[in-house]
């Protein structure tokens, strides 16, 4: 976008006609934590905050960790499901809902412009899927899907063009392979395949549910597996292919 702000015709009917906010980094302590020791899995594939640790009883011993998925933390359907109530969970969906000082300025900010959202993204990685609401069930869709779905269809249509990268779109049960759970992930039990896959407590479910948020959407990146160690995100490759395809919900 800044690149195109003098060349490219579209980019500066965007800039006069839309107000769009960016957050670079949502998660900046665990960001910062995966870059500390580059050669250590773990920390490179560090998914959580840098919360202080908190403690809970797994069935066998107390255990104490550190962090919470902010992702698992905001308040829509908060604890229900795909969340883990363990600390030591990778999915771990803390204390209470919004107990993050992360998600909890982050969705203060966007409580302030209520109604005045016409579309929200969230940028993840990795696995190169566009998801839309809901998913915390499968099959269960919010009533503008046809809507939804059709500028996801076309987003994940242009992502092709340039690469021939191949992305998936639907809600998160719909496309998304189960997490593999570590032995405290108990809470997430699935006793049916309409829950299997499922998972609660995200931000692009709560933008669209609580903010009414129309075009409401999680992107996960390129690539579509991990590498040995950490991911190569392919970073250029990404944000030319990525804001190519935004075009079609900027334009929805």
């Amino acid at each position: 976008m800044v690149n195109g702000r003098e060349t490219d015709p579209k980019v500066q009917s965007y800039l006069e006609n839309l107000v769009i906010y960016i957050f670079p980094v949502l998660n900046p302590d665990g960001y910062e934590y995966t870059r500390n020791d580059r050669t250590n899995p773990r920390a490179r594939m560090w998914r959580k905050s840098r919360s202080a640790k908190a403690c809970a009883f797994d069935g066998i011993s107390n255990a104490c960790c550190q962090g919470v998925d902010l992702n698992r933390n905001f308040d829509f359907r908060f604890a229900e499901i795909g969340a883990s109530r363990y600390p030591c969970s990778e999915i771990y969906h803390g204390a209470t809902a919004f107990s993050e000082p992360e998600s909890r300025a982050f969705s203060n900010f966007l409580l302030g412009l209520k109604g005045r959202l016409e579309g929200y993204i969230t940028l993840h990685a990795y696995s190169q899927l566009w998801i839309y609401s809901y998913s915390h069930r499968k099959f269960t869709y919010a009533p503008d899907i046809d809507d939804t779905r059709r500028v996801a269809a076309k987003a994940v249509a242009e992502l092709g063009k340039m690469y021939g990268t191949k992305y998936r779109h639907g809600t998160g049960p719909e496309i998304i392979c189960r997490l593999s759970r570590s032995n405290h992930d108990h809470v997430s039990r699935y006793s049916s395949p309409i829950l299997a896959d499922a998972f609660s407590g995200g931000s692009t479910d709560w933008a669209k549910e609580k903010l009414k948020v129309k075009y409401s959407y999680t992107i996960e990146l390129r690539p579509a597996y991990e590498g040995i160690i950490g991911i190569s995100l392919q970073i250029n490759a990404s944000q030319s292919s990525d804001f190519r395809s935004t075009h079609q919900l900027i334009n929805a």
